[in-house]
């Protein structure tokens, strides 16, 4: 069970980037490129599969069997979909080149750290209206956490990977790269899913997006969302957003 909280455990400060421009003329933006991939990561730890998208690999583990991604996993140049390593492996790979890598702790989950290990008021989860218990895996800012006790109104924390120190192999297969409209379409399926988003045309780099809009979030807030997520792997002049019409 995963649960979810607002309260922030830390605090990032961004400082602005400057840019130069020369001779007054604002540089073309390198877009991004979407890879889709199967894929396998192994703890050659516990020697036990993580994740997959391979029923085939996952019935080849001894431990846990769990295959995490239906499909092909979609790769997002510079997002840190996989391991930065991995990744940069994929980039150089032609369509259907396959590679197995090991990757050793500080390429992959990272050490333990202690000051990852912290105690959380119980007081927090009851305003996040969370019932903790030992097990409980929750997420707070893009933090994932185990609860590993609870002792009076202190409950102990522990945001380290569980595969923290671990040495691990992954095997990728690239299968292909994207074209602008499988960007398009690749996005919507893996980001947009609860909107029921789907591509409707994509023509003089104009995108139109039909959606069912939430209680909470109108066609116009999934616009900027759409404007937000596209600009680095996608080109385009304008995003049109139609409802879905409702069939009564």
């Amino acid at each position: 069970m995963i649960a979810k909280t607002s309260k922030k455990i830390g605090e990032t400060k961004i400082k602005p980037v400057e840019t130069k421009m020369e001779n007054k003329k604002e540089e073309k933006q390198e877009l991004k490129n979407i890879y889709l991939v199967d894929y396998c990561i192994k703890d050659l730890t516990l020697n036990k599969i993580i994740e997959t998208n391979l029923p085939e690999k996952a019935k080849a583990s001894s431990g846990e069997k769990r295959v995490l991604f239906k499909g092909k996993k979609p790769i997002l140049e510079g997002m840190k979909s996989l391991f930065p390593k991995v990744e940069e492996t994929i980039k150089n790979l032609k369509e259907n080149e396959e590679k197995t890598l090991a990757l050793s702790a500080i390429d992959a989950y990272g050490f333990r750290n202690k000051e990852l290990l912290r105690v959380v008021s119980l007081q927090a989860f009851k305003q996040n209206k969370i019932n903790p218990f030992v097990g409980l895996v929750f997420e707070t800012e893009g933090l994932y956490g185990i609860i590993k006790s609870i002792s009076g109104g202190r409950v102990m924390v522990d945001f380290n990977s569980p595969y923290a120190d671990h040495e691990v192999e992954v095997y990728v297969k690239k299968v292909k790269t994207c074209n602008e409209k499988e960007k398009i379409e690749t996005l919507l399926d893996n980001f947009f899913e609860k909107a029921k988003a789907k591509l409707k045309n994509y023509q003089n780099d104009i995108i139109t997006i039909e959606l069912t809009p939430s209680e909470n979030i109108n066609a116009e807030m999934y616009k900027q969302l759409f404007e937000g997520f596209f600009k680095n792997f996608i080109k385009y002049k304008e995003i049109v957003v139609e409802e879905k019409k409702q069939i009564l």
